[in-house]
């Protein structure tokens, strides 16, 4: 029931007011981060994926990027490496987390994880890998 509420609430262009005025505040907070990650506000993004988090969310991988965006590596590393613990076959984080690592001198690290980003199913990966594990 409450996904169809949702598609619903996406499908008429009212989201965020709307998951507020219904009560599912973690989804207000994951369309705003959304929104300002697309327009490069990392720190306000995060802010919201912060709050969504309290709600029981896990942005872990948006997080990632966001601190990618404010030059926090370290961080984003360690997001994306929560992303991959709590969903270990998604192969975006675990690319993300090799270009972190690549330009901050692990090409090991980098390469490892590209190669899992492949094996999982991002054929983008094999482009990083030819380029910069060879």
């Amino acid at each position: 029931m409450k996904s169809s509420i949702i598609i619903f609430f996406l499908s008429i262009g009212c989201y965020g007011q709307v998951a507020i005025d219904t009560g599912y505040y973690e989804y207000h907070y994951m369309y705003q981060g959304l929104n300002k990650l697309n327009s490069k506000d990392f720190k306000g993004a995060l802010e919201d994926y912060n709050k969504a988090l309290k709600f029981g969310c896990k942005p872990y991988d948006k997080m990632g990027l966001c601190k990618m965006g404010l030059k926090d590596y370290n961080g984003a590393i360690q997001d994306f490496t929560k992303a991959i613990e709590l969903t270990p076959t998604d192969e975006f984080p675990y690319s993300y987390r090799g270009s972190i690592k690549y330009k901050t001198g692990d090409k090991k690290g980098a390469c490892e994880d590209w190669q899992k980003a492949f094996e999982l199913g991002l054929i983008d990966a094999k482009e990083k890998i030819n380029k910069y594990c060879k």
